[in-house]
């Protein structure tokens, strides 16, 4: 597509959208790329063809390259307060960049399955939704251990100063 053929208008729509997402992710805490990749995955081919992305890898590097300028300005801010529980993140990193790599592999040797690709990441995303809406009503009953009924994770709690001296 060359420059000069872009509608620039065509996407007027996600100024407003996009304004929704980043304050949902960021009063949430999760990535704004997992709500504009169902947005590009999903919602985008809906509207129509002009909207589709060429591939799931488009879609998914374009969602996570605009989450990534709204995630760097968090851990900005976090950081000169002091919020970040450097122990806590590391095992989320260990997790998260072997399975990034596996997921970029997996996209560029299944790109003849984009369709599957697309159903596999709204089922994924399904059973996130269940997990984390499921973990405020079952994690109580899973918290109190045989010890005294003292909970497991209270021995597990670690407190972080903020810049101001605010503990939390």
């Amino acid at each position: 597509m060359e420059l000069a053929q872009f509608d620039w208008t065509l996407y007027w729509f996600m100024f407003p959208v996009a304004l929704c997402v980043a304050t949902t992710a960021t009063f949430s805490g999760i990535a704004g790329s997992a709500i504009f990749a169902p947005i590009f995955l999903i919602v985008f081919p809906m509207i129509g063809p002009e909207y589709q992305f060429p591939s799931v890898a488009a879609a998914i590097g374009v969602a996570l390259l605009t989450a990534t300028f709204g995630l760097s300005s968090g851990v900005v801010g976090y950081h000169r307060r002091r919020l970040i529980d450097f122990r806590s993140a590391i095992p989320f990193i260990l997790v998260s960049i072997p399975i990034g790599i596996l997921g970029a592999i997996m996209l560029v040797i299944l790109k003849d399955y984009q369709e599957l690709l697309r159903v596999s990441y709204a089922m994924l995303m399904l059973v996130l939704a269940v997990i984390l809406f499921g973990r405020g009503r079952f994690g109580a009953n899973l918290s109190l251990s045989a010890n005294n009924g003292e909970s497991e994770f209270l021995r597990d709690i670690r407190e972080i100063i903020e810049r101001d001296g605010t503990v939390y």
